[in-house]
């Protein structure tokens, strides 16, 4: 009989931290702080059990209460969990992955960059399998304002950063702005043969939890067909691959943003 009880005793632990698990993940998919209803409907519990769970997790650091308000957040020890969490994230690894990934699904050459000291850099490349090749090599440096990389990270660059890159290339910043500006409302920065003459590229930028991009993904192939590609399927794949891996360096889109 002490084997059962203490079994059952072990299920019902197991139901509580399940439970107690649903209520954070539903915490933190709500914009909040919210309330209690809120929570309740979005875990698909009770009021009264929810709210049993929100104090465990409370005294535990996971979630907060205000006390002007009564609506919850999440708590400062869920802040450290998912700071060291993102901390231990192979970032270089994922990207590799998903430009993989990219190249597999659409069938073009697809690079990963970083912006370095001297500008967008390529770190990684996931060459397709057609019999003519685009010549960029990891390591190369692309131009901030020709290059479809380039414009990804300038658009959401500080303008003491993109501002000295354009110097130190010899740009200026008359046509570049309205780019930017198309870039930030579309998602992509798109090129035709001004990086390298007669091979297109389409960009988009991955974020970090702190809107930061930390890597640009780009597709490139000679312009004969591949620029026909790039609205009807080369872009929506791209997007969606960058927002995924964004999602996954715990990015969150701004609701209010222009899509």
């Amino acid at each position: 009989m002490a084997e059962t009880g203490d079994g059952e005793d072990d299920r019902r632990g197991v139901r509580s931290v399940e439970h107690g698990l649903r209520v954070l993940g539903a915490l933190a998919g709500l914009p909040g702080p919210v309330t209690l209803s809120q929570i309740a409907a979005a875990s698909g519990m009770a009021p009264a059990t929810a709210h049993r769970h929100l104090v465990s997790l409370s005294r535990a650091g996971m979630v907060r209460q205000s006390g002007a308000t009564g609506r919850y957040d999440l708590g400062p020890a869920a802040l450290e969990l998912g700071l060291a969490a993102i901390g231990r994230l192979d970032r270089e690894g994922m990207g590799a992955e998903a430009i993989a990934a990219l190249r597999d699904a659409i069938g073009e050459t697809v690079l990963l960059a970083v912006w370095a000291n001297r500008g967008p850099t390529v770190i990684d490349m996931a060459p397709s399998g057609r019999a003519v090749t685009v010549n960029v090599q990891i390591g190369s440096v692309l131009s901030p304002a020709r290059s479809a990389s380039g414009l990804a990270f300038m658009a959401f660059l500080p303008e003491s950063i993109s501002g000295s890159a354009l110097a130190e290339e010899g740009g200026g910043r008359a046509d570049l702005d309205r780019t930017l500006r198309q870039v930030r409302m579309e998602g992509i920065a798109v090129v035709h043969g001004t990086q390298l003459a007669g091979v297109s590229a389409v960009a988009a930028p991955v974020r970090d939890h702190r809107g930061r991009v930390i890597f640009a993904i780009t597709v490139l192939g000679p312009s004969a067909g591949f620029d026909r590609a790039i609205d009807e399927r080369i872009a929506p794949a791209l997007k969606a691959a960058a927002s995924r891996l964004s999602a996954r360096f715990g990015h969150a889109p701004d609701p209010r943003a222009a899509s």
